[in-house]
């Protein structure tokens, strides 16, 4: 279940209507298509928000809304992005008096906020390290404690100095941020792992670049027109009598490819890993998958100018595609948080960090030499493809380590811990592609 690059064409993840409006907006700013896709999910996901969601089985109601990431370095064109999908969203709040769109607010403010939505809230923070750092103020663990709240729309209750208990009873909220890879490790933690915080973020990091030359292209009236028309449609929709969504089915067809996917995503994953984050991670995956399918139903009732409540398998299938991309988004910025390695290393320097890894029981006083290196990572080569002592040296200072000359030989610094955090990534990678 891995999937590396979005083949858009192959699998018709969006009507053609909906397609032309992302890549006009990703040729006119010139991003990959997945960094469009991100802010699209977010704004619909938000305006659906708690008006309608998906019943699986019995009693078993997924709503769909999202916590997605968009993972780019600086000027890289993340809010040239997202830009066009927010302006619309805040021109419709204003015509229609709806009140979504949440900037660079606090938990605060917030509580504020929730009371004057019937749908709920979306939260856009350009910068997500600020907030989840608690750069910009706010609690740190408060954040992170409401925000696993708002994800499965749960109650808030809280108590102001002499006056009575606020209780908020539906806190569902979309998030929609940016973050720098650089800032990965720091933005989350071994806490944020382990609690199931971090499965909660689909995160989008596309790898392909565009071409950075200038062009002529740019984001028509007709293609701004047909993204309000959409949200707008999206919008007039309301929650049923008693402040309930009102529900959407999957047909038979469509429920038989979620249990056959559900299973086998169990099945092969689990057992290998062993991990409870991973068991985590494909537990929420599975519901993710079930947001998406949401969001791409509504998409395509816009299309077709008829809103249904059975959601076909065409629309599952796509979803699940999705949620299969993003599982692999997912475990870029995994082995991002587990060690300083945040970039994407070729296949000699993932050997490199393997032969250090095995070599950790000769780390004498913090060092290793790199002959020693050079030579553990030969041993698993044939011998007409050594890589040699010079190119081991260079790439262990493309990887950034630390270089010591000492009695005529060179080696790296380098401490259990950090060893650690290589070997941790290394599993990350290998176990999640298992």
């Amino acid at each position: 279940m891995i999937m590396k690059k979005l083949r858009w064409r192959e699998y018709d993840i969006f009507p053609a209507p909906t397609m032309h409006v992302l890549e006009c907006i990703a040729r006119a700013v010139k991003v990959p298509v997945e960094m469009v896709m991100g802010s699209l999910l977010a704004v619909v996901a938000a305006c659906l928000g708690s008006t309608r969601a998906i019943e699986i089985k019995k009693n078993y109601v997924v709503k769909p809304n999202l916590y997605i990431v968009l993972v780019a370095a600086s000027g890289s064109g993340k809010t040239p992005a997202s830009r066009p999908f927010f302006e619309a969203l805040e021109q419709l709040e204003e015509k229609l008096g709806k009140n979504i769109l949440v900037n660079d607010a606090t938990v605060a403010g917030l509580r504020t906020m929730f009371p004057l939505s019937e749908r709920g809230l979306l939260w856009h923070r350009d910068e997500l390290h600020g907030l989840l750092t608690g750069m910009y103020g706010g609690n740190r663990g408060d954040i992170r404690t409401r925000l696993m709240e708002t994800y499965d729309s749960g109650v808030w209750k809280y108590i102001r100095a002499n006056k009575d208990p606020v209780i908020i009873r539906d806190t569902c909220l979309s998030l929609f941020g940016t973050i720098q890879p650089s800032v990965l490790s720091t933005t989350f933690s071994d806490y944020d792992r382990q609690s199931g915080f971090m499965t909660r973020f689909l995160f989008c990091w596309p790898r392909t670049r565009q071409n950075a030359l200038w062009n002529t292209d740019y984001i028509s009236d007709d293609v701004m027109k047909t993204l309000r028309d959409m949200l707008e449609y999206l919008l007039q929709m309301n929650p049923r009598y008693d402040g309930k969504p009102e529900l959407i089915y999957p047909t038979p067809e469509a429920y038989r490819l979620y249990v056959d996917w559900y299973n086998m995503a169990m099945v092969q994953q689990v057992p290998v890993m062993g991990r409870n984050y991973v068991k985590g991670l494909i537990s929420k995956l599975s519901d993710q998958v079930l947001r998406i399918a949401v969001i791409l139903h509504y998409i395509e009732c816009f299309s077709n100018k008829r809103e249904s409540v059975m959601l076909n398998v065409d629309a599952m299938r796509r979803a699940i595609f999705l949620g299969e991309y993003f599982f692999s988004q997912h475990q870029d910025v995994l082995f991002a948080t587990y060690s300083r390695l945040v970039e994407h290393q070729p296949e000699e320097n993932i050997e490199i960090l393997q032969a250090i890894v095995s070599l950790k029981g000769g780390i004498i006083s913090d060092k290793l030499s790199t002959e020693s290196i050079h030579g553990r990572v030969n041993t698993e080569r044939p011998v007409t493809n050594q890589m040699s002592l010079k190119s081991v040296g260079r790439r262990l200072r493309t990887l950034g380590f630390k270089s010591y000359r000492q009695n005529g030989k060179r080696g790296i610094m380098i401490n259990l811990a950090e060893v650690r955090q290589i070997e941790e990534g290394l599993e990350a990678i290998y176990d999640l592609t298992a």
